[in-house]
């Protein structure tokens, strides 16, 4: 955690599907199934302090992109298979995230991130730690394909390449057909 010197306050809540998901991750694996949410009146200090408005504006960015990749991949015949992954990166961070995914399923996974996110990566691991694919070109928002050939556990290795005003808050979601 490059960017983190102090956090006043961090309110844990369950995600809302008990169904298979994502999990937040910092700078190790997690799945706890909790997702970090700020609460009124507490800050996030980066050098100076960032108010709650701001973040929550993050937050609300990445939620408005993970909406219009559903919109986008539901017109296109897929449905989400997992809950959303949210969480917050500073500059050349990286976070670990698993899901099961199911052998035949052809599978879109999609992040997203704030405006002050300039290249967000994303990398896909099987279960062995075998790179599957990866999307790491310089883009807002990484794309990957699978359709994998056993069922298992998958590891996403998510990287903020490049955050102009840390912490940058992004987004994963994955979809089936």
């Amino acid at each position: 955690m490059k960017y983190l010197r102090r956090l006043s306050v961090i309110a844990l809540v369950p995600l809302l599907n008990a169904a298979p998901g994502f999990a937040l991750g910092k700078s190790s694996s997690v799945s706890s199934g909790l997702t970090p949410v700020p609460l009124l009146g507490s800050e996030i200090a980066t050098g100076s302090s960032l108010k709650v408005a701001q973040l929550n504006q993050r937050v609300y960015q990445v939620q408005i992109r993970l909406n219009q990749a559903t919109d986008v991949a539901n017109r296109n015949g897929l449905r989400k298979t997992h809950d959303d992954s949210l969480g917050y990166m500073g500059n050349g961070v990286d976070t670990n995230t698993t899901l099961t995914l199911r052998q035949g399923v052809s599978y879109l996974i999609v992040g997203v991130c704030d405006d002050s996110c300039q290249n967000l990566q994303i990398r896909l691991y099987d279960e062995n730690g075998n790179l599957v694919v990866s999307d790491t070109r310089n883009t807002k928002v990484p794309v990957v394909r699978i359709t994998p050939r056993w069922t298992g556990r998958f590891r996403i290795n998510t990287t903020m390449g490049q955050c102009s005003s840390a912490p940058c808050h992004y987004g994963l979601a994955a979809f089936g057909q």
